[in-house]
Formats: structure tokens, sequence, C-alpha cells
């Protein structure tokens, strides 16, 4: 009967341990899995974050071209305002020497006009 007993106890001993090992083993694969969910939870972030990177690089990156040729296209502006500008500029300082010209030829002619008429008094 003793013995009986004894057996009992580790058979009961045993099948507590194997209940044990049964929920470790559980837990272990529980909490395998919540690493795993986290992991692709964790992936798919970072690829959903790298998509939105990619399209913000990709959206800059057009802008800039655009502002690129847009300035482009304002330095062709003002290298036709400066070749105008030069032009205007060569025109009205040719006038401004005509228009000196003349005016120390009438200038000359008054002077002698006068001293013509000072010689007539």
């Amino acid at each position: 009967r003793r013995m009986q007993a004894e057996i009992d106890a580790l058979r009961h001993t045993a099948r507590e341990r194997e209940e044990a090992e049964g929920e470790r083993e559980k837990a272990w694969q529980t909490a395998r899995q919540s690493a795993e969910t986290a992991r692709l939870a964790a992936d798919t972030e970072a690829h959903e974050q790298g998509e939105r990177l990619r399209s913000a690089l990709a959206s800059a990156g057009r802008e800039t071209a655009a502002a690129r040729e847009q300035f482009a296209s304002k330095c062709a502006e003002l290298a036709a305002l400066e070749v105008r500008w030069e032009d205007e500029r060569s025109s009205f300082l040719q006038e401004v020497a005509v228009l000196t010209a003349e005016g120390e030829e009438l200038r000359a002619s008054l002077e002698a006009h006068q001293r013509a008429h000072v010689d007539e008094v």
C-alpha cells in the first residue's frame, strides 16, 4: 500500500510536471507568436514609411526640376533684358553724342553770330 501511494504520488507529480511543461510550451508559443506579430507590424510600418519617403523624395525631385526650369527661364529673360538695356543704352549714348555735337555747333554759331553783331556795333 505504501508503495502504491508512492507510485500514485510519483504519477501525480509526473502529471503536474507534464501539465507545467505544456503550459510553458503554450506560453513560449504565445510569446513567439507575439514577437513575430510585432516584427511583422514593424516591418509593415517600415515599408510604409519607406514608401512615404520615396513618394516625398519623388515629389521633391519634381518640384526641384520645375524650379530649375523656372530659374532657367528667368535667367533667359534676364539675359534678354540685359541685351535690350545695352542696346537702348547704346542708342541713348549715341543720341546724347549727336545732341551734344549739335549743341556745340549751335553754341559756336551763336558765338560767331554774337561776335559779328558786336563787330557791327
